[in-house]
């Protein structure tokens, strides 16, 4: 039997912290406590202890999630998404499930259940929401400068899917050519991605000579 936390009336959950400082752990089932028998052993750490398991575990979960979903992307598992009973349409960011007690994050798709569908994130409260909307604002606005040639070469290679080039452009390659000053070359003004003139605007240019995109056919 678990012992119960006299101030949550509730047995012991990982973090509970007694008078003396100590942290909950976690019940071991299989063993006693000596003091009384008739409840499960208590495995109580010190704080800085109680701090390292729990950062350790994160790490080896968060481990365990990639090699998952690598596994899966390796073999082409992808989950189906489920749909949100009220709108007849894939979940999106913010929709409450039918109880109104959780909040829609994202779909994990390369995460998949047994019946096939995708790990869905759900937010407990309206301010976590909040909390992971500013996050993701914030991590938008870093990443697209931080990942400005990338994004270009992404834009490229489905114009040349439309257009049915071949494309074989790497973005290691276009880091490397591109001028360490950020300056045009030819013109010697500073190169802006999402700029409004194209003298400033890096670009991958398709020759019609070329049935292929490749390296040598690049120009600012």
């Amino acid at each position: 039997m678990k012992r119960i936390n006299p101030n949550t009336g509730k047995p012991f959950k990982r973090g509970d912290t007694r008078e003396d400082g100590m942290v909950f752990a976690a019940y071991q089932l299989k063993r006693k406590l000596p003091s009384d028998s008739q409840y499960y052993y208590e495995n109580w750490r010190t704080r800085e202890d109680f701090e390292q398991i729990k950062a350790k575990g994160s790490k080896q979960a968060a481990s365990f999630i990639r090699k998952q979903k690598a596994n899966n992307r390796n073999k082409g598992v992808k989950g189906k998404r489920l749909i949100n009973p009220e709108t007849g349409k894939e979940y999106k960011f913010g929709d409450p499930n039918e109880h109104r007690t959780k909040f829609f994050n994202q779909y994990n798709d390369w995460r998949v259940d047994a019946k096939g569908y995708s790990l869905m994130q759900w937010s407990g409260t309206l301010e976590q929401l909040e909390i992971i909307k500013n996050q993701r604002r914030e991590q938008a606005k870093s990443y697209r400068p931080n990942n400005r040639i990338s994004l270009a070469r992404n834009a490229a290679k489905q114009r040349a899917k439309q257009s049915n080039v071949p494309f074989e452009l790497e973005t290691k390659y276009l880091k490397s050519i591109f001028p360490n000053d950020g300056l045009c070359p030819v013109f010697k003004i500073p190169l802006e991605f999402g700029g409004e003139g194209d003298d400033a605007l890096p670009q991958l240019f398709h020759s019609k000579s070329s049935d292929v995109l490749t390296h040598h056919l690049l120009q600012h």
